[in-house]
């Protein structure tokens, strides 16, 4: 039979022995206990003490023991029991409830860790740099590598923010590094980029950052939201996108205005964001017919020359001084081919300014109430929906010209030469991220505008497709589609895997829609009869194309996976 005589029993249990719910030896305050002491841990006595006994069950009593509260700090205070037990009356032993605690309060600090370990998020950065950047180059690489190297993202929130979206914008794009970058916890992209979406909120809550306009916001959004697309989760995406839309347009972005007090690295980010929120617009209005994005500026009162980023090196970039080159440069600046792919996309804004005449409200700088909203073009697909034929022919004419304004090193296509060591080798691949995705784009670009041939009417007149004879006309639109899905073909058999699917997935949808245009309709010659040697080179330009899809589309082949292993044979089989 167990007994306490001889035992020492504490008053009160040190906090230790409280949580592990066993016997506190001391009863001393001031000196540790035994089980503290044998197993090296603090001995604490901060957890203050339940009121025992039966809680006030009559309002009397209630009332009784509540004093008037003070409310205009804002915090309504609530009478907590004290350490005596009874219910206290005095202004230091009240709380707040639960909800009126300020959010902030109720968030930890947010860390890398939070998402991956340290080496894993080192991992994904350089990744960023080496595969992303080329076509996304919404950092400046001196000072983020500098911010990264100080481990800035431990006590600044918004580098904090830049490296999670960042992350999030690789992951997404690389999914076949999963296995890496998933370090045995995330199976796939999405997860990490979900995680990355709830660090990043609660980030923002943390610093009361909602409702704020500033550069790092709109970037960060994004970025996550390209993510979010990327990992088919397109509401979130056009949500993000959005917002990153609307930032710009509050910091008046597509005006000169809007540069007053930047420094030169500050300005030169915020242009490549605007045109990255640009070329969003218009794939956009190609691929959708009512679009999802707003439209982010008035293309009357937008100074294109001026928001055209410097041909610069980041290195050449320095906060609070004039562009300069250190030397003559060497080699194509790597901001050469993101500038190209601008211009690219400048051939279509004909389609912009054609439809937005009239539809779109002052400047946010000359509006009284601020910011208005701004209405979408119309609820057509541009590329479905030009009414100019003129205007057509000429950004047909523009996109096919625009290849002998590029550099040499973006306009060659040939097989690139053994690189002599690691850093041409990389400069190398960089290129070749962004030449595949300029081409790429133009054709898709030119397929686009040439399917708008086939859903509005043109006069007749000469031009490139003459629609005064209805089989010349299917004759001349199947050539012009046969030499767009050639020249599809060429590139893609030139480009490694990696480097097509480091553009993300919006390159799986430029090759499918281009691909698309080869399952028209029959076309019937003079006597009726299907021309066989038409149907004969479409199906292999689509079988090549399926196979090129079906190794690049990561997400398709996740469906397709996931499919298989619910099958009714794959249940039975397991």
């Amino acid at each position: 039979m167990s007994t306490r005589i001889g035992q020492r029993i504490a008053r009160k249990a040190c906090d230790f022995c409280r949580e592990r719910k066993i016997k506190c030896s001391n009863d001393d305050p001031s000196l540790p206990c035994d089980g503290c002491i044998e197993l090296s841990v603090p001995c604490t006595f901060s957890n203050t003490q339940k009121r025992r006994g039966r809680p006030h069950r009559t309002l009397a009593r209630f009332l009784a023991a509540r004093e008037p509260l003070d409310t205009s700090n804002g915090n309504i205070p609530f009478p907590i029991p004290n350490s005596a037990g009874s219910v206290g009356t005095n202004s230091s032993t009240l709380e707040v409830p639960p909800h009126c605690l300020p959010i902030t309060s109720l968030i930890s600090s947010i860390t890398i860790e939070h998402l991956c370990p340290i080496p894993v998020f080192y991992q994904i950065i350089n990744d960023y740099l080496t595969f992303i950047y080329p076509i996304t180059p919404i950092t400046h690489r001196p000072t983020f590598n500098s911010a990264l190297s100080s481990n800035f993202h431990d006590h600044d929130p918004e580098f904090l923010r830049l490296c999670l979206s960042l992350c999030a914008m690789t992951v997404s794009s690389l999914q076949r590094r999963m296995p890496s970058y998933g370090f045995g916890y995330y199976n796939h992209a999405d997860e990490i980029v979900q995680r990355v979406d709830r660090l990043i909120t609660a980030s923002r809550l943390a610093t009361d950052e909602l409702d704020t306009a500033s550069s790092n916001i709109m970037i960060c959004s994004f970025l996550l939201g390209m993510a979010s697309h990327y990992v088919e989760r397109p509401m979130r995406g056009w949500v993000l996108i959005n917002e990153s839309i609307q930032v710009s347009r509050s910091l008046n972005l597509a005006t000169k205005e809007g540069y007053d007090g930047r420094d030169l690295v500050d300005a030169e980010m915020c242009k490549r964001a605007f045109w990255m929120l640009y070329i969003i617009q218009i794939h956009d209005r190609l691929s959708h017919i009512t679009p999802y994005t707003l439209l982010g500026q008035n293309p009357s009162l937008t100074d294109w020359e001026f928001l055209i980023p410097l041909e610069l090196d980041d290195d050449n970039l320095i906060p609070s001084k004039e562009p300069s080159r250190k030397g003559e440069p060497t080699s194509t600046p790597l901001i050469a081919g993101f500038i190209a792919l601008v211009k690219v996309f400048l051939c279509v804004l004909n389609l912009i300014t054609e439809e937005s005449k009239n539809q779109l409200p002052s400047s946010p700088s000359t509006s009284r109430q601020g910011v208005e909203p701004v209405p979408t073009l119309n609820n057509t697909g541009l590329g479905r929906q030009v009414t100019n034929h003129a205007n057509r022919l000429s950004i047909m004419s523009n996109l096919s010209n625009i290849i002998n304004d590029l550099p040499p090193s973006l306009r060659d296509l040939s097989p690139p030469q053994h690189p002599r060591n690691e850093s041409e080798s990389t400069y190398t691949r960089q290129f070749q991220i962004m030449k595949a995705n300029i081409h790429i784009t133009r054709l898709y670009l030119q397929s686009s505008i040439l399917e708008s041939f086939t859903s509005a009417p043109a006069p007749t007149s000469s031009s490139s497709i003459d629609p005064g004879t209805p089989s010349k006309g299917a004759n001349q639109l199947w050539q012009s589609r046969e030499d767009i899905c050639r020249q599809l073909l060429e590139i893609l058999n030139y480009c490694p895997l990696q480097t097509l699917e480091s553009n993300g997935s919006s390159m799986v949808v430029k090759i499918r829609e281009i691909a698309a245009t080869l399952l028209d309709d029959e076309e019937d010659d003079d006597d009726g009869v299907y021309i066989s040697e038409v149907a004969e080179r479409s199906k292999r330009y689509v079988q090549s194309f399926v196979e090129i899809l079906a190794e690049l589309d990561v997400a398709a082949q996740r469906v397709v996976g996931m499919q298989n292993s619910t099958s009714p044979s794959s249940v039975r089989d397991g």
